[in-house]
Protein backbone atom coordinates (compact mmCIF):
# COMPACT_ATOMS: atom_id res chain seq x y z
CA UNK A 1 0.00 0.00 0.00
CA UNK A 2 3.03 2.43 0.93
CA UNK A 3 4.36 1.68 -2.78
CA UNK A 4 1.73 2.24 -4.26
CA UNK A 5 1.16 5.47 -2.48
CA UNK A 6 4.70 6.42 -3.50
CA UNK A 7 4.04 5.54 -7.11
CA UNK A 8 1.24 7.76 -7.49
CA UNK A 9 2.83 10.62 -5.38
CA UNK A 10 6.18 10.28 -7.80
CA UNK A 11 3.66 10.27 -10.68
CA UNK A 12 1.94 13.24 -9.48
CA UNK A 13 5.15 15.37 -8.94
CA UNK A 14 6.47 14.06 -12.25
CA UNK A 15 2.93 15.43 -14.38
CA UNK A 16 2.91 18.65 -12.19
CA UNK A 17 6.43 19.59 -13.02
CA UNK A 18 5.08 18.49 -17.28
CA UNK A 19 2.62 20.86 -16.86
CA UNK A 20 4.67 23.54 -15.62
CA UNK A 21 7.20 23.33 -18.38
CA UNK A 22 4.35 23.19 -21.24
CA UNK A 23 2.94 26.08 -19.50
CA UNK A 24 6.27 28.10 -19.55
CA UNK A 25 6.62 26.87 -23.83
CA UNK A 26 2.98 28.06 -24.19
CA UNK A 27 3.26 31.09 -23.16
CA UNK A 28 6.30 31.80 -25.84
CA UNK A 29 4.40 30.05 -28.64
CA UNK A 30 1.12 32.05 -27.93
CA UNK A 31 3.01 35.49 -28.86
CA UNK A 32 4.83 33.55 -32.05
CA UNK A 33 0.77 32.51 -33.05
CA UNK A 34 -0.51 35.69 -32.13
CA UNK A 35 1.75 37.88 -34.59
CA UNK A 36 0.97 35.37 -37.13
CA UNK A 37 -2.62 35.57 -36.89
CA UNK A 38 -1.96 39.10 -37.82
CA UNK A 39 -0.44 39.25 -40.37
CA UNK A 40 -2.50 41.01 -43.25
CA UNK A 41 -0.34 39.16 -46.48
CA UNK A 42 -0.69 35.81 -44.97
CA UNK A 43 -3.46 33.73 -47.46
CA UNK A 44 -6.94 33.73 -45.51
CA UNK A 45 -6.62 29.89 -44.89
CA UNK A 46 -3.40 30.11 -42.99
CA UNK A 47 -4.72 33.30 -40.78
CA UNK A 48 -7.92 30.92 -40.15
CA UNK A 49 -5.28 27.37 -39.23
CA UNK A 50 -3.06 30.35 -36.78
CA UNK A 51 -6.36 31.46 -35.47
CA UNK A 52 -7.77 27.56 -34.33
CA UNK A 53 -4.03 26.82 -33.09
CA UNK A 54 -3.69 30.06 -30.78
CA UNK A 55 -6.89 29.18 -29.47
CA UNK A 56 -6.14 25.50 -28.82
CA UNK A 57 -2.89 26.69 -27.17
CA UNK A 58 -4.78 29.03 -25.04
CA UNK A 59 -6.71 26.30 -23.67
CA UNK A 60 -4.08 24.68 -22.87
CA UNK A 61 -2.47 26.96 -21.30
CA UNK A 62 -5.57 27.58 -18.95
CA UNK A 63 -5.39 23.92 -18.45
CA UNK A 64 -1.78 23.48 -17.25
CA UNK A 65 -1.70 26.41 -15.41
CA UNK A 66 -4.99 26.24 -13.13
CA UNK A 67 -4.55 28.59 -10.64
CA UNK A 68 -3.34 31.73 -12.78
CA UNK A 69 -6.10 33.90 -13.92
CA UNK A 70 -7.09 33.57 -17.51
CA UNK A 71 -5.80 36.45 -19.45
CA UNK A 72 -8.86 38.00 -21.22
CA UNK A 73 -8.51 40.03 -24.51
CA UNK A 74 -12.07 41.42 -23.96
CA UNK A 75 -13.76 43.48 -27.43
CA UNK A 76 -17.35 44.66 -27.78
CA UNK A 77 -19.14 41.56 -28.90
CA UNK A 78 -22.80 40.60 -30.28
CA UNK A 79 -23.39 37.16 -28.68
CA UNK A 80 -26.33 36.19 -30.99
CA UNK A 81 -24.31 37.44 -34.40
CA UNK A 82 -21.42 35.60 -33.34
CA UNK A 83 -23.03 32.21 -32.57
CA UNK A 84 -23.70 31.51 -36.49
CA UNK A 85 -20.17 32.60 -37.32
CA UNK A 86 -18.71 30.32 -34.94
CA UNK A 87 -21.62 27.23 -36.06
CA UNK A 88 -19.95 28.02 -39.30
CA UNK A 89 -16.80 26.42 -39.16
CA UNK A 90 -18.57 22.94 -37.56
CA UNK A 91 -18.71 20.01 -40.39
CA UNK A 92 -22.02 17.97 -41.07
CA UNK A 93 -24.11 20.52 -38.96
CA UNK A 94 -27.52 22.13 -39.65
CA UNK A 95 -28.41 25.29 -37.97
CA UNK A 96 -31.93 26.84 -37.68
CA UNK A 97 -32.79 30.02 -36.44
CA UNK A 98 -35.89 31.95 -34.23
CA UNK A 99 -35.71 35.26 -32.95
CA UNK A 100 -34.22 38.17 -33.68
CA UNK A 101 -32.08 40.31 -31.31
CA UNK A 102 -28.82 41.47 -30.13
CA UNK A 103 -26.85 40.92 -27.10
CA UNK A 104 -23.77 43.19 -26.10
CA UNK A 105 -21.44 42.44 -23.69
CA UNK A 106 -17.30 43.21 -23.92
CA UNK A 107 -16.04 39.65 -23.75
CA UNK A 108 -13.12 37.20 -25.23
CA UNK A 109 -13.99 35.93 -28.70
CA UNK A 110 -11.68 32.93 -28.29
CA UNK A 111 -12.37 32.20 -24.92
CA UNK A 112 -15.73 32.45 -25.50
CA UNK A 113 -15.68 29.84 -28.64
CA UNK A 114 -13.98 27.46 -26.28
CA UNK A 115 -16.87 27.47 -24.07
CA UNK A 116 -18.95 27.11 -26.73
CA UNK A 117 -17.08 23.95 -28.03
CA UNK A 118 -16.82 22.69 -24.97
CA UNK A 119 -20.59 22.90 -24.03
CA UNK A 120 -21.50 21.65 -27.66
CA UNK A 121 -19.08 18.52 -27.96
CA UNK A 122 -20.88 17.31 -24.80
CA UNK A 123 -24.29 18.05 -25.97
CA UNK A 124 -22.98 16.41 -29.37
CA UNK A 125 -21.70 13.23 -27.44
CA UNK A 126 -23.71 12.36 -25.08
CA UNK A 127 -27.17 13.22 -26.82
CA UNK A 128 -27.10 10.15 -29.12
CA UNK A 129 -27.75 12.13 -32.22
CA UNK A 130 -30.55 14.15 -31.51
CA UNK A 131 -31.41 17.73 -32.08
CA UNK A 132 -29.25 20.42 -29.51
CA UNK A 133 -30.92 23.57 -28.79
CA UNK A 134 -29.04 26.73 -27.38
CA UNK A 135 -31.15 29.89 -26.13
CA UNK A 136 -30.06 33.11 -25.72
CA UNK A 137 -31.60 35.59 -23.70
CA UNK A 138 -31.34 38.79 -21.49
CA UNK A 139 -32.34 38.94 -17.64
CA UNK A 140 -31.35 41.92 -16.38
CA UNK A 141 -27.93 43.18 -16.80
CA UNK A 142 -26.85 39.18 -17.94
CA UNK A 143 -27.02 37.64 -21.29
CA UNK A 144 -28.20 33.93 -20.38
CA UNK A 145 -26.71 31.28 -22.78
CA UNK A 146 -28.87 27.66 -22.23
CA UNK A 147 -27.20 24.73 -24.01
CA UNK A 148 -30.17 22.01 -23.81
CA UNK A 149 -29.44 18.04 -25.50
CA UNK A 150 -31.09 14.68 -25.10
CA UNK A 151 -29.07 12.18 -22.73
CA UNK A 152 -26.96 12.91 -19.54
CA UNK A 153 -23.47 13.62 -18.49
CA UNK A 154 -23.52 11.40 -15.44
CA UNK A 155 -26.37 10.28 -13.01
CA UNK A 156 -23.63 12.24 -10.45
CA UNK A 157 -22.73 15.59 -12.08
CA UNK A 158 -20.35 16.87 -9.03
CA UNK A 159 -17.17 15.26 -10.24
CA UNK A 160 -17.53 17.95 -13.57
CA UNK A 161 -16.10 20.88 -11.83
CA UNK A 162 -12.97 19.52 -10.85
CA UNK A 163 -9.94 19.28 -13.19
CA UNK A 164 -9.61 16.20 -15.04
CA UNK A 165 -12.59 14.27 -13.07
CA UNK A 166 -15.34 13.02 -14.49
CA UNK A 167 -19.07 12.28 -13.22
CA UNK A 168 -20.04 8.72 -12.57
CA UNK A 169 -21.19 6.22 -14.66
CA UNK A 170 -19.48 8.10 -17.62
CA UNK A 171 -18.72 5.47 -20.52
CA UNK A 172 -18.24 7.67 -23.24
CA UNK A 173 -14.35 8.88 -23.79
CA UNK A 174 -13.52 11.95 -22.18
CA UNK A 175 -10.52 13.51 -19.96
CA UNK A 176 -12.63 15.55 -17.66
CA UNK A 177 -11.50 19.15 -18.98
CA UNK A 178 -14.38 20.40 -20.79
CA UNK A 179 -17.57 21.48 -18.07
CA UNK A 180 -14.47 22.40 -15.81
CA UNK A 181 -13.14 24.80 -18.59
CA UNK A 182 -16.22 26.35 -19.14
CA UNK A 183 -16.87 27.12 -15.88
CA UNK A 184 -13.78 28.75 -15.12
CA UNK A 185 -14.24 30.47 -18.30
CA UNK A 186 -17.77 32.04 -17.34
CA UNK A 187 -16.07 32.91 -14.34
CA UNK A 188 -13.34 35.29 -15.57
CA UNK A 189 -15.50 37.15 -17.33
CA UNK A 190 -17.77 38.11 -14.28
CA UNK A 191 -20.35 35.54 -14.83
CA UNK A 192 -21.43 31.88 -13.78
CA UNK A 193 -22.12 28.75 -15.10
CA UNK A 194 -24.65 25.55 -13.86
CA UNK A 195 -25.28 22.05 -14.95
CA UNK A 196 -27.52 20.16 -14.32
CA UNK A 197 -29.68 17.02 -15.58
CA UNK A 198 -33.20 15.13 -15.26
CA UNK A 199 -32.27 11.69 -16.52
CA UNK A 200 -33.66 12.16 -19.95
CA UNK A 201 -31.83 16.25 -20.70
CA UNK A 202 -28.94 18.17 -19.66
CA UNK A 203 -28.78 21.64 -19.64
CA UNK A 204 -25.79 23.63 -18.78
CA UNK A 205 -26.29 27.81 -18.38
CA UNK A 206 -23.78 30.43 -18.94
CA UNK A 207 -24.42 33.57 -17.23
CA UNK A 208 -22.27 36.47 -18.87
CA UNK A 209 -22.26 40.40 -17.79
CA UNK A 210 -24.28 42.44 -20.70
CA UNK A 211 -23.36 45.87 -21.62
CA UNK A 212 -27.03 46.18 -23.64
CA UNK A 213 -29.50 44.46 -25.48
CA UNK A 214 -32.20 45.13 -28.20
CA UNK A 215 -34.55 43.08 -30.01
CA UNK A 216 -36.33 40.19 -28.85
CA UNK A 217 -34.02 39.69 -25.82
CA UNK A 218 -36.77 37.03 -24.62
CA UNK A 219 -35.13 34.66 -26.62
CA UNK A 220 -33.91 33.53 -29.47
CA UNK A 221 -33.27 29.86 -30.35
CA UNK A 222 -31.02 27.55 -32.30
CA UNK A 223 -31.52 24.43 -33.25
CA UNK A 224 -28.78 22.41 -33.76
CA UNK A 225 -28.65 18.94 -36.03
CA UNK A 226 -25.46 16.74 -36.97
CA UNK A 227 -26.02 15.50 -40.40
CA UNK A 228 -24.41 11.58 -41.07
Amino acid sequence: MKKRTLDQARELATRDAFLRELTRKLTLWIGDAERCARRRKAHPEVRRAMAGLLGTMRELHVIANPKAPITLRRRRLDLVSFLPRYLAEWDRLDVHVQGRASLIGHWDRGHLGTLLMELLSNAFKYGRGKEVTITMGARGKMAILLVRSHGTLARDLRGHFARFRRGRGLRAPGFGIGVWLARKIAKAHGGAFRLRSDGSHTVARVALPLTHATGDVASVRFSLVTRP
